[in-house]
């Protein structure tokens, strides 16, 4: 089983055979990849994005080895779906592309080149699902699973942007569900033996609500005991927060921020005391 991550994940799905929807596959560049961070709701917007009861799950590493090879899997569940859908993209200095993606699964996925009818926008490839790979008919849930491999050189933090679509499976873009998260990672440098660090020691959330307006909440899953700090930033990578360390016990541990600065978007990074960080994408709107 993998790790399941509370529905918080980042994707335009569209699932059907309409003018607006794609049971193919989506237009690349809408999971909330920048600059534009378009996302599914923009065509399935009868609900809020992770407003449903469902859960999004991925294994990405959080750490990980210039050059290696990681086998990823991606599931998605909702009590109320029965076809679905994804997209997952990697990416580093906002809209260059990190590492190479692999299908190991031609039936069910399918890479596929940015599409860019805006020249703003980055040229990254997308992996996400084929026609069949939205198993109309499935009910509970399903996985889809692909390669990522590592650039080869440490190219710092890199963000990896997964959304999901749990359709009704009526053929229209409305009823469907969508969930959005992304996580970060950062390379393991030459003097730490790999068997040092844990991948997934602990499992950032993104927040929720987002887009917000008084305060906005972000969890983590943290799988021992741990002190837990959190900062804010802004693009250019300022400090506009910080909230005092808290120590947590094992589980869902959950921190909020009430900002006092102006609207826009912001990155929310936790950082544990035994080493690991995640971040997450926010967007302020008053």
């Amino acid at each position: 089983m993998i790790k399941q991550t509370v529905l918080t994940s980042i994707l335009l799905f569209t699932l059907t055979a309409t003018s607006v929807a794609f049971s193919d596959g989506p237009w690349t560049g809408n999971n909330g990849t920048p600059p534009i961070q378009r996302n599914c709701t923009a065509c399935h917007n009868s609900f809020e994005v992770n407003s449903g009861t469902g859960s999004l799950s991925w294994n990405v590493p959080e750490t990980y080895q210039p050059g290696e090879t990681y086998t990823l899997t991606i599931g998605l569940e909702d009590p109320d779906a029965s076809r679905w859908g994804f997209q997952f993209s990697s990416m580093y200095d906002e809209i260059e592309q990190a590492g190479e993606l692999t299908v190991t699964d031609e039936v069910n996925t399918q890479k596929l080149r940015g599409f860019n009818p805006n020249p703003n926008e980055n040229n990254a490839d997308f992996v996400e699902h084929t026609s069949a790979g939205t198993m109309p008919g499935s009910t509970g849930g399903v996985e889809w699973s692909f390669e990522w491999t590592a650039p080869e050189q440490d190219l710092g933090e890199i963000i990896f942007y997964l959304a999901g679509n749990a359709a009704d499976g009526d053929e229209t873009e409305f009823g469907d569900r969508i969930y959005l998260t992304q996580a970060s990672a950062t390379a393991l440098t030459s003097t730490v033996p790999q068997e040092a660090f844990l991948p997934n020691m602990h499992t950032m959330l993104p927040a929720w609500p987002n887009p917000f307006n008084a305060s906005t909440t972000v969890q983590v899953n943290l799988t021992t005991a741990a002190t837990v700090s959190m900062t804010v930033h802004d693009l250019l990578g300022r400090e506009v927060a910080s909230l005092s360390p808290r120590t947590a016990e094992a589980g869902v541990f959950q921190m909020s921020w009430s900002p006092d600065v102006s609207s826009g978007t912001y990155i929310i990074r936790l950082a544990t005391d035994d080493g690991w960080q995640g971040s997450t994408r926010v967007t302020l709107v008053k």
